[in-house]
């Protein structure tokens, strides 16, 4: 069975911001692409609510030189078992922030795996 390379040692954590769209690409030459906000069901600044609630989008990553990837979703709550952060390729990537509009940037804090 293959695993995904583990960055060297002094490649650094960072923190990136995205917009619907748009892409990044990684240290290691990947590609990380925010592709859509799939729901919206965080409470509304300024109001009191029983509960906080969430917002998922939809990313893809893909390694270096390739045209295939893989997608997964990211939410602002890990209640009800969501994920908030996904391992791949030689990254732990987390949504650290998603700013409140219908075409929302997010902010992402992305760390080399550990073996």
């Amino acid at each position: 069975m293959a695993t995904d390379p583990v960055p060297p040692a002094s490649q650094a954590s960072q923190s990136l911001k995205l917009a619907i769209g748009n892409h990044a690409t990684l240290a290691d030459g990947s590609r990380l692409t925010y592709v859509q906000l799939i729901n919206d069901s965080r409470c509304p600044p300024d109001v009191q609510c029983v509960w906080a609630g969430n917002a998922e989008i939809q990313m893809r990553w893909a390694p270096a030189g390739s045209s295939s990837g893989r997608e997964f979703s990211l939410n602002t709550s890990s209640m009800g078992n969501k994920p908030t952060f996904v391992d791949v390729g030689p990254y732990e990537i987390h949504l650290s922030a998603l700013e409140r509009s219908d075409a929302p940037s997010a902010t992402f804090d992305i760390k080399p795996r550990t073996p």
